[in-house]
Formats: structure tokens, C-alpha cells, sequence
């Protein structure tokens, strides 16, 4: 049952990505990169911070992958499309549900193409389907609210659904090529909110 604190105008509080949100430094510039889908309240709430923001997105792109023949030309096709963003070093990759509409060996290839962008201390932020068995047939669409002071998500999706992965930490960190998950909440939508850092990196504990 969702909790009615938790949300505004059918959204759902993130507290991770809210504690994000509240830890950039005003004189920070920061590179994110947003792996679609988003809609343009996405690019308001970092229109205040000084933030280089680009949206890769990768689900356009997976029929062109997916005519691959073995999983050594994905990369190169998906290396070669990284590569053409002339990403700067990257602080922040938002995932949104992107890991649960992915199959698994693609996403590791996305994010082992992204892998060499990534700062020492990169964060990336995840949504995964978690308490339901069925999940929108297609990614939905997100939108960010900031509301006194804390960040909401809303999600645009469609009425059709289809079976949810339900993916588990270890099989997550696996799929991220072994970044181990810093912090995960269960938000009041089902949904289990994940930030993922470099496995170099020391885990904080909640």
C-alpha cells in the first residue's frame, strides 16, 4: 500500500537520488549521464547546478545492436556509440529502469563501454522492479519534482504489462561488471532504489 507521505501528485519520493541531488556542491561541475527515457523536467531539475548532461539513449538503439552476430561485434557497436558523445569524465549515470528492460549481457556491454568515462568515484543510480511480478510492458517515461527539498519521480507508462525480472543485488552487480550497491531503499511504489560505485570504492553502510 503506498504511503501517502511519500507521495505528491502521483509521484514517488527517491531519497537516494535526493541525498544526490542535495550533496552537489554549488561551485561542483558535474558530467551525468542520463540513459533515456526522460522528458524535460528532467533537464529543469539540473537546470541550477552547473552540469554537463547527456542523454544516451540506448533503447533506440537496441534492434541495431541486437543484428550482432556474436557478443564481440555488440561491443564494438556499442563502444563506437558511446564514443560518439565525447562523454568528459562522468560523475553520475541515472539508469532509471533501464536494468530491468535490458538483458543482462547487454547491459554488462553498456556498462563496460561506459566504464572508461567513469570517475574513480562514480555513482549510478538505478530503479528496479521489485515487489510485483509484472512490470509496464514498455520503459516508462520519467519526470523529476523537487518539493521541499526532496525529489520525486513520476512515471509515465503504458496500461500493457509484462513479466518483471525482479533482479537480486548479487545478479545486479554482476550485470554492472561487480560495482557493488552502496545504498538501496524499497520506495512506497514497489520499486527498489539502487545506487551502484566502482567496486575500488569503500561501501558506505546505512
Amino acid at each position: 500500500m503506498p504511503d501517502p507521505s511519500q507521495m505528491v501528485q502521483g509521484g514517488v519520493q527517491a531519497p537516494l537520488l535526493g541525498r544526490l541531488f542535495g550533496g552537489i556542491d554549488e561551485d561542483q561541475r558535474l558530467s551525468v549521464v542520463h540513459c533515456g527515457l526522460g522528458e524535460p523536467s528532467v533537464f529543469k531539475a539540473f537546470a541550477p547546478y552547473r552540469v554537463r548532461l547527456d542523454t544516451v539513449d540506448v533503447f533506440s538503439q537496441l534492434e541495431h545492436w541486437a543484428l550482432a552476430e556474436t557478443g564481440a561485434e555488440r561491443a564494438v557497436l556499442i563502444g563506437a556509440y558511446m564514443d560518439e558523445f565525447k562523454l568528459e569524465p562522468v560523475d553520475w549515470v541515472c539508469c532509471w529502469s533501464l536494468l530491468n528492460y535490458i538483458d543482462p549481457p547487454t547491459v554488462t556491454l553498456i556498462l563496460n563501454a561506459l566504464r572508461p568515462y567513469l570517475k574513480p568515484n562514480a555513482v549510478v543510480h538505478a530503479l528496479i522492479e521489485y515487489s510485483s511480478p509484472t512490470m509496464p510492458a514498455s520503459p516508462p517515461t520519467w519526470a523529476l519534482e523537487p518539493v521541499d527539498q526532496q525529489l520525486y519521480l513520476h512515471a509515465d507508462a503504458t496500461q500493457a504489462t509484462a513479466d518483471s525480472p525482479r533482479h537480486t543485488p548479487k545478479r545486479l552487480e554482476g550485470m554492472l561488471g561487480g560495482m557493488k550497491a552502496e545504498s538501496t531503499v524499497l520506495l512506497s511504489n514497489g520499486l527498489q532504489e539502487y545506487i551502484f560505485r566502482p567496486v575500488d570504492e569503500p561501501v558506505a553502510d546505512d
